[in-house]
């Protein structure tokens, strides 16, 4: 027994002659066509290659990152945190950022895995922490580091 669904999708088929060659064949050689191709290829590249020329202005986007000095305590004890500022246009970004500045702040502020939980946790309440983290946090003047401060767990 047949399909009936097969039978109405399926057309008859039929050989349909080729049609005579009309017109001067083409003699040149192949690679000769490749030739001229790839010469009309190099030659679109070519026009191109403005167009995808490093701009100078992507050279600053890949500069060496700048850096926040973290400061605070009675003695000035000052850590370097590295950071590109086209990379705070992100919220996460501005979130890790801020992290890193805060645990530069804690360091600075005498904070070490040598010292007591009593003591690690007066050195997080502090206003130490709290004023070496906002210097920071000014220092780069990014309203994304801003928002991202404004809601991290400071002290007030």
């Amino acid at each position: 027994m047949t399909n009936p669904v097969r039978m109405m999708c399926a057309a008859p088929v039929e050989a349909v002659p080729a049609k005579a060659f009309v017109g001067q064949p083409d003699l040149r050689p192949v690679p000769r066509r490749r030739a001229g191709l790839l010469g009309i290829g190099l030659l679109i590249l070519a026009g191109l290659a403005p167009a995808v020329a490093p701009h100078p202005a992507w050279a600053q986007g890949v500069a060496t990152p700048e850096d926040i000095t973290v400061e605070g305590g009675a003695e000035v004890e000052r850590i370097a945190v590295p950071y590109h500022r086209a990379e705070l246009a992100y919220g996460t970004n501005a979130r890790y950022l801020m992290s890193r500045i805060d645990q530069a702040a804690l360091t600075v502020c005498g904070d070490s895995p040598a010292v007591g939980l009593e003591i690690r946790r007066a050195i997080e309440r502090s206003d130490c922490r709290r004023d070496a983290v906002m210097r920071a946090v000014r220092d780069v003047n990014d309203a994304n580091l801003y928002q991202v401060a404004a809601r991290y767990d400071l002290p007030q």
